[in-house]
């Protein structure tokens, strides 16, 4: 599944607070705001590229998770998914928010460390050893793919 946050929310209904957040995240974004966000909630071209047939590709608005709003939660539970793997950017937003939604859930997150950033390297660091020493294990992208190598190997008869 794909998910993107949607930080053009110029045209959205706002609090007051809200106004003030919203234009503090717009300082300096010039030009077409609205061919922005369609450019913002496309996918990179890396993700097109191993895109596969039926892949979920969300853009989600709730501030809080990729949970409030979305359809994952059903979605996880047609499929019988329990573990989930997490990577992106933002690590201190919203892969720590994923992380801790899915645990209050009942999932099993782990974060792919390696494959995740964060707005500064040391707000990232501190990010994953909060993650792994509370929330969800971290590990590398290298363990991950082993892993789940080892894991189809005892389906497969």
């Amino acid at each position: 599944m794909w998910f993107r946050w949607e930080r053009f929310r110029h045209d959205y209904p706002a609090s007051p607070m809200d106004q003030v957040q919203y234009g503090h995240w717009l300082r300096g974004v010039t030009g077409d705001l609205d061919a922005q966000r369609a450019w913002n909630a496309d996918l990179v071209e890396d993700v097109k590229a191993i895109l596969q047939p039926g892949d979920v590709n969300l853009v989600y608005l709730a501030f809080s998770s990729i949970f409030t709003s979305t359809p994952l939660q059903a979605y996880l539970t047609m499929w019988g998914i329990r573990t989930l793997l997490l990577s992106g950017y933002h690590t201190e937003w919203c892969i720590e928010t994923a992380a801790r939604a899915a645990r209050d859930l009942g999932y099993m997150p782990i974060v792919i460390g390696d494959a995740c950033a964060g707005e500064t390297p040391e707000i990232h660091l501190d990010t994953l050893r909060r993650l792994d020493h509370i929330f969800a294990p971290v590990i590398a992208t290298d363990t991950a793919i082993d892993l789940i190598r080892k894991g189809a190997g005892r389906l497969s008869p």
